[in-house]
């Protein structure tokens, strides 16, 4: 994965639901869903924050533009602290020709895991 510059982005987790949920509530996984602009190719890395231990990690390869892709990340075993989304998008820019390097953008995103949540009563 390249450098990523400036400061990350921070994701929300959000729990939508409309019946009674049990409390506390286990975490058991999250979904991060990728929608690229332009067909291209996403590696991402989960891992801890400040450490950089790596929770799982892939490559989708090809992800055509504009179409919804969705990883899980299994959590089951994992602490409560910061984590960071880690992704690199290469992508082949429009009217070059195929043989000049892919362009290729880094983000990150930071986000807390909290292994158990209490849901408040109205």
């Amino acid at each position: 994965m390249g450098k990523v510059r400036g400061k990350p982005g921070v994701i929300v987790p959000a729990i939508l639901y409309g019946v009674p949920l049990p409390s506390p509530l286990k975490v058991e996984a999250y979904q991060f869903v990728f929608v690229p602009s332009v067909k291209g190719e996403v590696d991402y890395k989960i891992a801890t924050v400040p450490h950089g231990e790596v929770k799982t990690e892939g490559i989708l390869k090809q992800q055509p533009a504009k179409q919804q892709t969705t990883i899980t990340w299994e959590c089951q075993d994992a602490s409560d602290g910061w984590y960071q989304l880690l992704i690199t998008f290469r992508f082949q820019r429009l009217f070059r020709p195929p043989q000049e390097p892919l362009q290729e953008v880094n983000i990150r995103y930071e986000f807390y895991h909290k292994a158990e949540i209490q849901i408040l009563k109205p």
